[in-house]
């Protein structure tokens, strides 16, 4: 990895090299430069790829007209005369003769609202399309505690290891408000959706008192939603009538009615509610 290669390109290639692919990156064709060519045997045969990276912090294609506009794109990236001939020169003097070659696009931050549109656009145009934060994310996955002289991965690997290994320190940098901050409400609620959807045991060690502030704060407060939410998903047959005779039993519950209620009056209204099986058969 070079000095003057971008570090996008420097994740990329990284990424590409742990796959099994060779690369040849940042070539110069007049005053062009093409982004990676790899190249990976299949069936005995090697798969050339032309690689362009298009990141951005903010959302990039997102010009109004997206046929138009991912057609300029394409054009001037992919397409343009010099560009061709460069590539396929590089293919012949690799594999001594002339080979087809697919095109990749390697992008990040596409407009929400239009990302599926874009997606099927290039897919049309014969460019598949990668994105980037994928592909980061893949690479800080499998870095390992050895030490990396590349300081792109070395970065990225103290970060995973010294920064976001840190649960007060992450849960800072998530909640960061202001211009700089990395995730919207929307997104922090999407995060939150997503972690809690890898990890259904998430809660099984939380203090009670911090789960009871959690379902405060949620859209579970309703009373409605709070009891279709326990009885359907938490209690089962036989811990239902439990569960309703310790509700009675808290002190709170007793000064909601005009007189006591016993838990055996509970236990009865409950009991009587429920047929026997065989009254089923009866005549």
């Amino acid at each position: 990895m070079g000095d003057k290669i971008s570090a996008e390109k420097d994740i990329i290639e990284y990424w590409l090299n742990q796959k099994g692919f060779s690369t040849v990156k940042n070539i110069q064709v007049s005053n062009r430069d093409i982004g990676i060519l790899a190249l990976k045997p299949e069936n005995g045969v090697n798969g050339f790829y032309h690689i362009e990276v298009s990141c951005s912090l903010t959302s990039g294609l997102s010009e109004k007209d997206v046929k138009k506009g991912i057609s300029k794109f394409i054009s001037k990236t992919f397409n343009e005369v010099l560009i061709i001939k460069g590539v396929n020169k590089i293919i012949k003097n690799i594999s001594g003769e002339k080979m087809e070659y697919k095109k990749i696009l390697v992008v990040s931050n596409l407009p929400v609202s239009k990302e599926e549109e874009i997606l099927n656009e290039f897919q049309s145009k014969e460019i598949n399309i990668f994105k980037f934060e994928d592909i980061m994310a893949d690479v800080i996955l499998e870095l390992d505690t050895q030490y990396y002289n590349d300081s792109v991965l070395r970065t990225l690997q103290l970060t995973k290891f010294l920064l976001l290994s840190q649960p007060e320190k992450l849960a800072m940098l998530l909640d960061k408000k202001g211009k700089y901050s990395i995730l919207n409400q929307k997104s922090k609620q999407r995060f939150i959706d997503s972690f809690l959807s890898q990890d259904d045991k998430l809660f099984k060690n939380i203090e009670t008192e911090k789960i009871a502030g959690l379902i405060k704060h949620s859209k579970m407060r309703d009373p409605e939603q709070l009891a279709e939410v326990i009885v359907r998903e938490l209690l089962g047959s036989k811990t239902k009538k439990k569960f309703l005779e310790a509700v009675i039993k808290q002190e709170k519950m007793q000064s909601i009615f005009k007189k006591p209620v016993k838990v055996y009056e509970v236990k009865e209204k409950f009991e009587k509610k429920q047929k026997p099986l065989m009254s089923f058969f009866r005549n």
